[in-house]
């Protein structure tokens, strides 16, 4: 696939997933308001903000959720004290590019990326509850996590084909 046709997909995908986040934004789906503030969240209580949201989740044990997005297993990590969440997803490639993703970290500030020890690419985003946080605040980050896979994907881990 060559870098005009993979970019208008990704700028395609972006542009669908945005405007139907304004619209999972706009529309209370929970039927609670915005001032519940979250300091806490249970595996079980971001299960079910995301099963409302129709997201693929299921819960792995009392500290992982896994989420399937595009057909790439998605991990969602909680600490003991269920005061912070950490998505994170493993993709192994043929090939390990270090510079792409030097690049990607260095361009984009709310995630990171890094090679394991396998050489396969990882992607992580964290949120954390100190303070507290809205389920508005909640969904904001899982689109954030979906938009970033999908731009993560485009230009760490396909192939310059062109």
């Amino acid at each position: 696939m060559n870098r005009i046709v993979q970019g208008l997909l990704g700028a395609l995908l972006f542009f669908l997933i945005l405007t139907g986040s304004e619209n999972l934004l706009a529309q209370d789906t929970t039927g609670s308001t915005d001032s519940t503030v979250y300091t806490t969240i249970t595996p079980n209580e971001l299960m079910a903000i995301m099963q409302k949201e129709e997201f693929t989740v299921a819960k792995i044990n009392d500290l992982v959720l896994e989420w399937i997005l595009y057909d790439i297993q998605c991990l969602i990590f909680f600490t003991e004290t269920n005061t912070s969440l950490r998505f994170y997803t493993k993709v192994t490639s043929p090939s390990a590019d270090l510079e792409k993703v030097n690049t990607w970290n260095r361009e984009v500030r709310y995630s990171k990326s890094y090679l394991n020890n396998d050489r396969s690419y990882i992607l992580e985003l964290d949120l954390d509850l100190d303070g507290g946080i809205t389920e508005k605040r909640i969904k904001l980050f899982l689109i954030t996590c979906e938009i970033s896979l999908i731009q993560w994907v485009e230009r760490v881990i396909i192939e310059d084909k062109s």
